[in-house]
């Protein structure tokens, strides 16, 4: 855009298209940085913000969720609600038990007869034991033959994840060559011929076992309680084929036999069926553990 010379403006061809596509690319941004932020909380969610008339940003999209949500699940709080406080004494970077995010408390030093505010790291309340889904396999990993192959490397494993968790959110669309570099900056640098060619293997049996899905949900986290023990848990892809079937999809980037690999993650598909199973108890949930090494191979969990 530049000025006439008279002044007036001139805009050059296709100068609104290109700024309204610029606008629709950074609202989409923020919305995707927004649901990131949201999901990776596990246990409490604090947002901040002017309780204005006009929401805008993150307040906007959650402006919805925000006026129904039920007291059981949404705290809120006013600023002149919140005592006002200062800091008893400096921050010794020192004391062992700073690092563990123990701050101590806080004096009400403006306000008279205002409370001592804390802060009390979340922690499983005493008699619960909180463990990774992935640690109920951990004593069958000992069966694993091929440790020394590069599929079996963590950050083969991971960057291969990413990739195709990246093609499942674009609709099984992409280019894997490109994904595989762009994430190897992240990850590292693997063999990248073998990988390319299972991505695209594997994305191919994907896209067919996610045909008709009504929701594709790519690294889906939850948390499951059994008793005493509080599992986390990832799942790699969770479909919905209809309103009464899920299918849970967790692949492994290895070469091993079916049914050993069965016999090693059986228990973190259990769980993974457990936990959908406790959201939606009159449906129907499969878990297929997909194994992508010399060939894809699905491997139900009966």
């Amino acid at each position: 855009k530049i000025s006439g010379l008279a002044g007036d403006e001139v805009k050059s061809p296709g100068w609104d298209a290109a700024r309204e596509s610029d606008k629709a690319v950074r609202d989409l941004e923020l919305t995707n940085v927004f649901y990131v932020a949201m999901t990776r909380a596990r246990d409490l969610v604090v947002l901040s913000g002017a309780g204005t008339k006009d929401p805008k940003g993150w307040l906007k999209q959650a402006e919805g969720f925000l006026e129904k949500a039920s007291v059981d699940i949404l705290y809120r709080r006013s600023f002149a609600e919140i005592p006002a406080i200062e800091a008893r004494g400096k921050l010794e970077t020192g004391n062992p038990n700073r690092a563990k995010g123990e701050l101590g408390t806080a004096n009400a030093g403006q306000r008279s007869g205002s409370p001592e505010i804390g802060f009390v790291p979340l922690r499983a309340p005493k008699g619960i034991e909180r463990k990774t889904v992935t640690s109920l396999c951990e004593r069958d990993l000992s069966l694993i033959t091929q440790r020394s192959s590069p599929i079996n490397s963590a950050i083969y494993g991971s960057l291969g994840h990413a990739v195709l968790e990246e093609l499942a959110k674009n609709g099984w669309v992409g280019d894997v060559p490109v994904l595989v570099e762009l994430f190897s900056n992240e990850f590292g640098k693997v063999e990248t011929k073998p990988l390319i060619s299972q991505l695209e293997a594997a994305r191919e049996v994907l896209r067919k076992e996610t045909s008709g899905a009504e929701t594709l949900l790519t690294e889906h986290s939850f948390v499951l309680r059994r008793g005493d023990l509080i599992l986390d848990g990832t799942i790699d892809q969770l479909a919905q084929m209809s309103s009464d079937v899920w299918k849970i999809l967790d692949y492994k980037f290895t070469n091993e036999l079916p049914e050993t690999a069965l016999e090693i993650y059986a228990p973190q598909l259990e769980a993974y069926r457990e936990a959908v199973q406790k959201l939606y108890p009159d449906a129907e949930v499969f878990a297929t553990l997909v194994l992508i090494g010399e060939s894809v191979r699905l491997v139900p969990v009966v």
